[in-house]
């Protein structure tokens, strides 16, 4: 198994272009060609708007990620990647 950790960095912002702070990240990532799910992150703060997200990725393959932010006062988000992890 790979058990490689994969790093996305995130810009949060507002309507206006305005960064959102505080948001509350909830992150999960499926392979698209068999059943195997991963909840393994971390999540860093790195303020402006700024987020870092390590999310475990074990076997080479297609992976879906979602990424869902919630901060107060504004609207639920929701954005999905689709990746491609290389073997080494």
């Amino acid at each position: 198994s790979l058990c490689r950790v994969h790093k996305f960095e995130l810009h949060l912002t507002d309507s206006q272009g305005l960064p959102i702070e505080e948001a509350q990240l909830s992150p999960s990532a499926r392979m698209t060609n068999m059943d195997m799910v991963t909840n393994a992150s971390k999540i860093r703060t790195l303020g402006q708007g700024n987020y870092t997200v390590q999310l475990q990725l074990y076997m080479a393959g297609p992976w879906e990620i979602n990424i869902s932010a919630h901060a107060e006062g504004f609207d639920p988000l929701q954005q999905t990647l689709f990746v491609q992890v290389q073997s080494s």
